[in-house]
């Protein structure tokens, strides 16, 4: 009698699951239009540093860079910005960038809505307590550069430390629809001092760097994502053309010619494995078409060699 096959469950990765949805739920959203009632809390015991917020970058637009890999994925952290690592995505869009703002570039619309989709974009990521619902308990709190995490150093400057447990002041946001949802308009603060109204607060605030780096695809799956769809379709190979005769031997030896070695990039990892990589495939040259961008900038954005 053969006996049932079957993988026994990661329970650690069920377990990275589950906190990945729980902090789904922690993430602050506004909501409908209007002014939103915001307490920052101070940076937790155990920060690195004492800043109250935790600075990162984002990539944007994977679903419109390759909608095959990333389907409903839109976004991952830019390694590059964020953890001073090779970064495929800023390989890709460093040579889209000189399509559209070099000398000379005639770039058509999409080349640039896609440079400036998979741009790195500065966020911030921050632990707040909503006082219009407290019940929420500790939330996320991840903000643009501009306006919103300006408008707050602005306020910081003004009234000094205003998530200070004991002196701290709540914001009033006011955020408005804009043409992707609601988004801020203004930071000020109140007034008076308000207290944490969340029992014991401390104890539930969020690890931000392990908030950030949980938005952060791994290498090997980021490469892969950006390739998958546009590998060749197996085929029947075309009858080979009749190789050309050979050309007569020199009668005199020709000069010696210097060739240069094959330039190197520093922000891609060095090649790891033995897939080939053919520059005249179809599927390579539409993307590198649509991208802007030569075989050998999408061979070394990819890690793969020749």
């Amino acid at each position: 009698m053969s006996q049932p096959q079957y993988r026994t469950v990661d329970m650690g990765a069920v377990m990275q699951d589950y906190e990945r949805t729980q902090t789904d739920k922690a993430i602050f959203k506004p909501g409908d239009a209007g002014n939103k009632y915001l307490r920052i809390l101070p940076p937790r015991a155990d920060a690195k540093v004492g800043l109250y917020f935790v600075p990162f970058w984002i990539h944007w637009g994977l679903d419109k860079l390759n909608p095959v890999g990333f389907g409903d994925v839109r976004h991952t952290v830019c390694r590059a910005k964020t953890y001073r690592e090779a970064c495929p995505v800023c390989d890709i869009h460093n040579a889209l960038r000189a399509r559209v703002f070099g000398t000379g570039a005639q770039p058509t619309e999409e080349e640039k809505d896609l440079e400036y989709d998979i741009r790195p974009k500065e966020r911030f990521a921050m632990n707040i307590v909503n006082m219009d619902k407290p019940e929420d308990g500790v939330m996320i709190w991840s903000v643009p550069k501009k306006p919103t995490m300006n408008a707050i150093r602005g306020v910081f400057n003004e009234w000094g430390d205003v998530c200070h447990p004991e002196t701290g002041r709540v914001l009033k946001v006011t955020f408005e629809k804009g043409k992707f949802g609601v988004v801020c308009e203004s930071v000020q603060a109140t007034p008076k001092s308000d207290p944490i109204v969340v029992p014991n607060w401390w104890e539930h605030m969020h690890d931000l760097d392990a908030f950030v780096s949980g938005m952060a695809m791994p290498l090997d799956e980021l490469r892969e994502r950006l390739m998958r769809g546009r590998e060749p379709e197996t085929t029947h190979p075309a009858p080979a053309a009749a190789a050309p005769p050979p050309a007569a031997a020199p009668t005199t030896p020709p000069a010696s010619v210097a060739v240069a070695p094959p330039p190197t990039d520093a922000a891609s990892p060095p090649h790891t494995d033995d897939d080939a990589f053919d520059p005249n495939d179809p599927t390579v040259t539409e993307l590198c078409k649509k991208l802007g961008i030569t075989p050998d900038t999408l061979r070394a954005s990819m890690g793969k060699a020749s």
